[in-house]
């Protein structure tokens, strides 16, 4: 085990304290499950990490890996990182992993819950980088926590798309609290404040609503950006000369979003991105025609939820859900 992978990321002296997110954690602490998804680069796991580092909450933190899809290797590492806090905790868990064949996946997750139930004290147990979990049996054994949750743990999911967990389920009985794209975007008075935190210096709105208008609050555009101010140069003057599409943003969506893609998904969005905006129809005429080995009852409609779940960057125009478009920077 990679003992690293259970250290919170360290925050920064630039970074933005987003007070009104903090609360929003805070005062969600009662219910079972807190969901932070969005694309990469908007600063999930900052806001998670900042949040902690000032909370007296004991939390124990897992930064997730392909290799954790193993279903023992993932308990192994869970039961690590909570026994770093609480180090009497869990140990009925031993016995099941230290047999030669796992136990029946009901027998694992009552174990599992029973142990952590134990546990006396508030706490926080957080899964960073979860969308990299594909193994079912791991998904059931979170929806079986989730189902039965401990008396005293919060989970907080970190993912870049939606995990495959009984969701509607929560949202029906007010059990989750969710912190999406929307609610992470930076706003002018952020960008201003990253600003001077980085620069240390004042600037002004009218940069600031440059910023925003161009980057649209995504804070890894912001950063990528502003790396492209020259030293020595007068910060006004410099910022009003890049332009957020630059080689450096190009690289890290291409890198970090795109080709993670399926080559179908990929093919799709370099469709959809030639309008300004699209709907299902429009979809349907662009993609569907040109997919190799459609599903039956594949629509644009499913396309489009595909791309909402892996927070490709997609907005909605509507209340109806009829009209979406990209992200200016990942259209473009």
């Amino acid at each position: 085990m990679l003992f690293t992978k259970l250290h919170r990321p360290p925050v920064s002296r630039e970074h933005v304290y987003r007070t009104h997110l903090v609360e929003l954690l805070e005062k969600n602490m009662y219910k079972p499950l807190t969901l932070v998804s969005a694309g990469a680069g908007y600063g999930k796991s900052m806001l998670v990490s900042s949040w902690l580092e000032k909370s007296k909450i004991p939390y124990a933190w897992v930064s997730l890996s392909d290799e954790d899809n193993d279903l023992r290797l993932f308990i192994d590492i869970l039961t690590t990182s909570l026994r770093k806090k609480f180090p009497k905790a869990l140990r009925n868990i031993n016995n099941h992993l230290e047999t030669g064949s796992l136990p029946p996946l009901n027998v694992l997750s009552e174990s599992l819950i029973n142990g952590l139930d134990e546990i006396n004290k508030d706490f926080v147990l957080v899964l960073d980088d979860y969308h990299l979990i594909r193994n079912n049996q791991i998904n059931e054994l979170i929806n079986k926590l989730l189902q039965f949750p401990a008396q005293h743990m919060q989970l907080v999911i970190i993912t870049r798309n939606d995990p495959f967990l009984n969701l509607n389920s929560l949202r029906a009985h007010s059990r989750i609290n969710e912190i999406r794209m929307a609610d992470l975007c930076f706003n002018e008075s952020e960008i201003l404040e990253l600003l001077k935190n980085i620069f240390q210096t004042a600037t002004s709105r009218e940069i600031s609503h440059k910023l925003m208008k161009q980057t649209e609050g995504w804070i890894t555009g912001l950063r990528l950006l502003l790396l492209m101010v020259k030293k020595g140069e007068d910060l006004n003057e410099s910022l009003e000369k890049i332009h957020a599409i630059n080689p450096t943003t190009t690289d890290f969506l291409l890198e970090e979003v795109i080709s993670n893609q399926p080559e179908s998904i990929r093919n799709c969005i370099l469709k959809m991105s030639i309008p300004d905006r699209f709907c299902d129809e429009l979809v349907n005429e662009l993609c569907l025609p040109h997919i190799e080995n459609p599903e039956a009852d594949s629509s644009g409609k499913d396309v489009i939820q595909t791309l909402l779940n892996a927070n490709l960057f997609t907005i909605s125009l509507d209340y109806n859900g009829k009209w979406y478009r990209f992200h200016h920077l990942f259209r473009e």
